[in-house]
């Protein structure tokens, strides 16, 4: 079958490190311009960690996450970067609604 093809899975692999190179290209250089695309797209970024499980590294990159601490959009690494040296977790909160997170 056609979804089943070699050919095919290695084009999907390269096409997904490519958009990925360019979205990590984005967000260093404009990083307003990506947010207002991550606004629309994050969703999608995010079950792309479960789909694309060999790459989850590099999607996790350019998947941005809300921080309480500095009321903005964070990367994963600027969370660690910022994290106290003694924190082992990492601590989140899911939820829909993120004034009524900030209230529990």
């Amino acid at each position: 079958m056609l979804q089943s093809d070699q050919t095919l899975a290695k084009i999907q692999k390269n096409l997904v490190k490519k958009i990925l190179e360019e979205l990590t290209k984005k967000l260093k250089e404009n990083r307003e311009k990506y947010e207002e695309f991550h606004a629309h797209f994050g969703d999608i970024l995010k079950e792309g960690i479960h789909y694309e499980w060999e790459m989850k590294q590099d999607i996790a990159a350019v998947v941005l996450f809300h921080s309480l601490i500095k009321d903005a959009k964070i990367t994963l690494d600027e969370y660690l970067e910022n994290k106290p040296s003694d924190q082992k977790e990492i601590y989140y909160l899911t939820g829909s609604n993120l004034t009524q997170m900030k209230q529990s």
